[in-house]
């Protein structure tokens, strides 16, 4: 074992011989020189985000202007942008109705939020979180119920109350609806990390496009180019689109267009998933 210094592994300056052979020691040099160059190229390298609506709003504005603005490129580029319009406005929609059925129609319904009820049920009577929204405590598991089965079996008991007054007293002893809770809190936070990242993704995809924006050059250079032999036969074979500078005012553009409901719809998407959740 060679010992590492800032994360890479220290290269072998003995004897080959000594330690491994020939082509051990090759081995070792090459695995490091090839971390570096890795290393390097990931830093230096920013692409636009391919197979996304994103990445079409970035890049062909930018071909477009590169061209000159010719027809086609202008149309690809506004196309794009109307891809974009109809793409943030359905998902924040889904969203919009997603959210508003947790957190008011849910409401009306009478459905509380699940919170801590019962997180400590082995705990039960009387730890922390053992009373349920119906007054009584988790003293046994068999009276846990998700909110249908509660709400149905609430409703039974309130209608022979209502049904049978004189008998009250026995219908409270014998009627138990049980207690709407958490079923396994481990469960939950689990479900809370795989939906979390489930979305990563996007979040990686948004910090792409920020590093994007903010390091190529702020000045208009050209995203295709092609070398002294396109002019023959195979043209197309000597045409090369690149990722190259933005002027200023695109780079606004694109982060107030681009990155920002980016990360917007991100952060609405996280916070109507965890409390669907929950």
């Amino acid at each position: 074992m060679h010992p590492s210094i800032n994360g890479y592994s220290k290269v072998p300056t003995d004897d080959p011989d000594s330690d491994a052979d020939g082509e051990t020691f090759s081995a070792y040099v090459a695995s490091a020189l090839a971390l570096i160059q890795s290393t390097k190229t990931l830093e230096n390298s920013y692409n636009v985000e391919a197979g996304s609506v994103y990445g079409a709003c970035v890049a062909l504005p930018q071909l477009a202007r590169t061209s000159g603005w010719s027809l086609h490129y202008t149309v690809f580029a506004v196309r794009s942008y109307l891809f974009l319009v109809m793409s943030l406005s359905l998902q924040t929609f889904l969203i919009y109705m997603l959210a508003t059925e947790e957190r008011i129609n849910d409401k009306f319904s009478g459905q509380m939020h699940l919170c801590n009820f019962g997180s400590r049920m082995e705990l039960c009577p009387g730890a922390a979180d053992c009373t349920g929204p119906g007054g009584t405590d988790y003293w046994n598991p068999s009276r846990l119920y998700d909110w249908r089965m509660w709400a149905l079996r609430s409703f039974v008991k309130s209608s022979f109350e209502a049904m049978f007054p004189q008998r009250l007293m026995d219908i409270q002893a014998n009627v138990d609806p049980g207690e709407y809770g958490l079923e396994s809190y481990p469960l939950r936070s689990v479900c809370c990390l795989i939906f979390l990242l489930g979305l990563w993704p996007n979040l990686s995809s948004a910090k792409q496009l920020a590093d994007l924006l903010v390091h190529i050059p702020t000045s208009a250079e050209p995203w295709m180019h092609m070398d002294s032999k396109g002019l023959g036969e195979d043209t197309a074979e000597h045409i090369t689109f690149q990722v190259a500078g933005m002027p200023l005012h695109w780079k606004v553009f694109c982060a107030f267009t681009l990155l920002i409901p980016k990360v917007y719809i991100w952060v609405l998407t996280v916070d109507a998933g965890i409390v669907f959740i929950m």
